[in-house]
Parts: structure tokens; sequence; C-alpha cells
């Protein structure tokens, strides 16, 4: 969750047993229209075909072949085509959902076939350019992940191990699974702030009103 230099990657993908590394722009947002349904937001490189390939587009995703356009319109996201059918969203369509800096107008500009990472999230997947991204959630320059691809034949333990002698102090190495657990522990900690702050804005009120 800490802010890192994007040029961290380059040298983590220099370790022995590293196969890709891609620094990622991770947060989260929440749709406005009462549901309060939870997105992952995921800032890549859409022009690096080695960050993008674990996004397999959906058929007339409107991204394959077009991204300058893309590029050239911060606003632009790629939702999974399962999201935008359940909320009966399309190509052009805007999505204006609360993030941790207020809430953001978005135009779809791409959808993604329901599979690899797309999948894991449960569909509710936003993808963006990172440097759009980086102007929202964190600074130019800087991401808050690096997501790194083992070879098939590496010990991951051992790349592990490499990594943490090498990455600056206060950077941890992880498996996505641990990572998993680890949100959705910021996530119960955040909700139960919202409502202690509900509480008390109640609470305000009834003395106001007495």
């Amino acid at each position: 969750g800490a802010f890192l230099p994007e040029d961290l990657a380059a040298e983590v993908k220099a370790t022995p047993g590293v196969d890709l590394a891609v620094p990622v722009v991770s947060s989260w947002a929440f749709l406005a229209d009462g549901s309060g349904e939870q997105l992952t937001v995921h800032g890549v490189d859409i022009a690096n075909e080695d960050a993008i390939r674990v996004y397999e587009p959906a058929a007339q995703s409107g991204v394959v072949g077009n991204v300058l356009a893309f590029l050239n319109q911060p606003d632009s996201i790629i939702l999974t085509d399962a999201f935008a059918a359940r909320h009966h969203l399309s190509l052009e369509d805007p999505l204006e959902p609360d993030t941790p800096t207020g809430r953001r107008r978005f135009v779809v500009r791409g959808l993604l076939a329901p599979t690899g990472i797309a999948r894991l999230q449960g569909g509710n997947l936003v993808v963006m350019d990172i440097a759009a991204a980086e102007l929202l959630f964190t600074r130019p320059g800087l991401a808050n992940r690096i997501d790194v691809v083992v070879h098939r034949d590496a010990d991951v333990g051992a790349v592990r191990d490499a990594l943490m002698a090498k990455l600056p102090a206060g950077l941890n190495v992880e498996a996505p699974v641990q990572r998993r657990v680890d949100l959705q522990k910021v996530l119960r900690s955040v909700q139960t702030l919202l409502q202690a702050v509900g509480i008390f804005g109640l609470f305000a009120a009834f003395l106001i009103t007495f």
C-alpha cells in the first residue's frame, strides 16, 4: 500500500527466477447507486503488452486496435462484460463511483472477458491506464504494488527471498492470497469507521434537534 517508484519494477524483473514484473496502482471504489457494491481498481500500463496479457478482452472490447485513443482520454476505463451487463452499461457509457479521492466520472471504453484476473475479482474489476490512476490515487511516477510472475521452473520461496534481500526496507513480498486477506481486513476497518461516523452524525443531529 505504500508508494514506490515505477522504476523499481525493472530491478525486480532483473532478479533470477522472475519472468515478469509490472508496476500497478491498486485501489478501490464503491458504486454510488446506494448498493455500496465494491470495485477493485487496477492501474496498469495499457500500452505494454506484457502488462495487460493477463487481462483478456471480450469480443467487441473497443480497446483492441484503439489503444492510442484510450490513452488520450484519462477518464477511460475497462470493465468486465459481466459487470457491464449486470448494470446495463455499454461502451461510451459513464460511470461515477465513489473513490478514496471523492466521486469521479469515468467512461467505459473497453470490456474484459470473465477469465483470469477478471474472474478472480468476481467480475467487479476496473482497469485503467497507470498514468491516469497515479493522478487519482498516488502521484505521477509512483505505483503502490508490483505484480511478479515467477518462471515455471523457479522455486517461489527462493525468488521471494532474493527479492526481499534486494528491495528497500519496509516493502513486503506476498502471495496474492495473503494480499486478499489483508485487503479484507482493511475494508472491514473502513466499514467500521464509516458506521462510527454515521452513528456520531445521528447523535449530533439528535442533540441539535433537542
